[in-house]
């Protein structure tokens, strides 16, 4: 088992659901679910696989093998589109004009790069859905957003600080 690397569409079992879990900064994913006892429904908080162990998502919605094959497909067509087009890239934000740094942007390069386009046209692996979320994990997410809150403030004390 690859812990955190997700599972090929093909490898999960037919009876499994897949679903959109929802994280913090609007990030979304695909997971399935291997327990058919699980009644998930919007909104509820579940323990999910994670690159680096556990994390907890919010279960969006369901979605079918179709809806997953119909979105791979426009990403493909999406990326063949800047692939003979790279005028389109400048104004989707990619080209030079684009002088943000990191976060999986064109970099300024003016076309996609060869990552980004890998990225567009991967093959979906979803995670598992482990379990919903209980009190004491709702109790650990609260308090990870307060931490998060005084590292925010202090970083932002220190840099006017410094000037």
């Amino acid at each position: 088992m690859n812990l955190g690397r997700g599972v090929p569409l093909h490898a999960i079992p037919p009876d499994a659901p897949l679903c959109i879990i929802g994280f913090k900064a609007g990030r979304k994913d695909l997971f399935f679910c291997e327990d058919p006892s699980l009644n998930l429904e919007e909104g509820d908080l579940v323990i999910v696989e994670a690159d680096r162990g556990r994390d907890v998502g919010k279960y969006l919605k369901r979605c079918s093998i179709e809806e997953v094959h119909k979105f791979q497909q426009h990403m493909v067509e999406l990326a063949l589109g800047q692939l003979a087009n790279p005028a389109s890239m400048t104004a989707m934000g990619f080209g030079p004009t684009n002088q943000s740094s990191g976060g999986g942007g064109g970099g300024g390069q003016g076309q996609a790069g060869p990552a980004q386009l890998a990225r567009m046209t991967k093959e979906c692996q979803p995670k598992r859905i482990y379990a919903k979320a209980g009190p004491a994990d709702t109790h650990a997410l609260l308090a990870k957003a307060q931490d998060e809150v005084k590292a925010l403030q202090l970083v932002r004390g220190k840099v006017a600080q410094k000037g």
